[in-house]
């Protein structure tokens, strides 16, 4: 699942003709949902996987960031959720929960910071880089996976 879901990160990410993928009203909005939470049980982390749908050509560099931050934070409020409803808290993991949150509160800032002195242009490029980065890191650990399993460990 993760191997194609590495390949389907890379085409919509660069393909032109999948440009009507990108989020546009409330369709886009169930589709990229549906595909968060439905996959998010089974795979875990699907921000990578939702990203190449915010990349709309009428959105700016800010805007694509901060909606998808947005999207994103609604959906770990509704994991936390569920999985508080089943009896995981996650006040159990303090010591994972701090330098956690330490380390989103200064990648914000340095993020800030640093898309402020990116064009338009080059911020779509490096999105675009980024997120074929760890599509491809996705399809190389599956691989991997794969292998490791065939021989038994």
């Amino acid at each position: 699942a993760k191997l194609f879901m590495g390949l389907f990160i890379i085409i919509i990410t660069w393909t032109k003709w999948l440009r009507i993928t990108r989020l546009t009203g409330s369709a886009g909005l169930v589709v990229a949902g549906v595909l968060a939470g439905g996959l998010g049980m089974v795979v875990g982390a699907t921000g990578t996987l939702i990203a190449p749908f915010f990349l709309r050509d009428d959105w700016k560099k800010e805007t694509i960031i901060g909606t998808k931050a947005l999207c994103q934070a609604c959906a770990h409020v509704i994991k936390l959720s569920a999985f508080a409803a089943h009896g995981l808290w996650a006040t159990n993991q303090w010591d994972l929960i701090v330098p956690m949150g330490i380390a989103v509160v200064i990648g914000t800032f340095t993020g800030k910071k640093l898309v402020g002195f990116l064009q338009e242009t080059t911020f779509r490029l490096v999105f675009r880089i980024l997120l074929t980065i760890l599509a491809l890191k996705l399809m190389i650990l599956s691989s991997f996976h794969l292998e490791l399993s065939a021989i038994g460990l």
